[in-house]
């Protein structure tokens, strides 16, 4: 595929099956270096907001350029790899969640809140999921110790998703 995609263009469309406007996580195609994933723009969910978040790269453009592991004629990318591509370098990434302001709303009533960070990356082995241990205080709640670390083999298209979340009285994600 990634031969292919070097190439030639590719779209991607959502299940034509599905009967409501989620979205797919566009990651899945870019991976494979396809240059164009359809996104239903009604319905503001992950694989939308995956899609605004790269896009934003090039300053709301609508184009971006793909890596040049990925259109290097030998290069060693291939989106189950573990080690660095040809021309990248593994990074480490270090967040520390502390606090959050104003984030009680019609979404989170009166259950507990976390941080959910996820790192959506072209690589299988870099996508990873975090999240911070709940806080009551809905409208300025504070997070000690919440320090992530992340291990990425190609920093170039990693993409960090953060997101608020109800937590039940159960710790289950609402």
């Amino acid at each position: 595929m990634i031969y292919l995609t070097q190439r030639k263009f590719i779209r991607t469309y959502p299940k034509a099956s599905r009967v409501d406007s989620s979205n797919y996580n566009p990651m899945l195609s870019w991976r494979h270096g396809i240059q164009m994933a359809a996104i239903n723009v009604q319905k503001p969910d992950n694989g939308f907001y995956i899609n605004d978040g790269l896009f934003i790269k090039s300053n709301g453009t609508g184009y971006v350029f793909k890596p040049s592991q990925m259109t290097t004629k030998g290069s060693t990318y291939h989106p189950q790899m573990t080690k660095p591509a040809t021309g990248d370098f593994s990074q480490r990434m270090k967040i520390e969640i502390f606090c959050g302001q104003f984030v009680e709303s019609e979404h989170f009533t009166d259950l507990p809140v976390a941080i959910e960070m996820e790192i959506i990356g072209a690589v299988e082995k870099d996508c990873q999921s975090f999240y911070t241990e709940p806080s009551n205080n809905l409208f300025n709640p504070v997070w000690e110790r919440s320090t992530f670390t992340f291990d990425l083999s190609l920093p170039s298209m990693c993409l960090l998703l953060v997101k608020v979340v109800s937590v039940s009285r159960v710790n289950r994600l609402v």
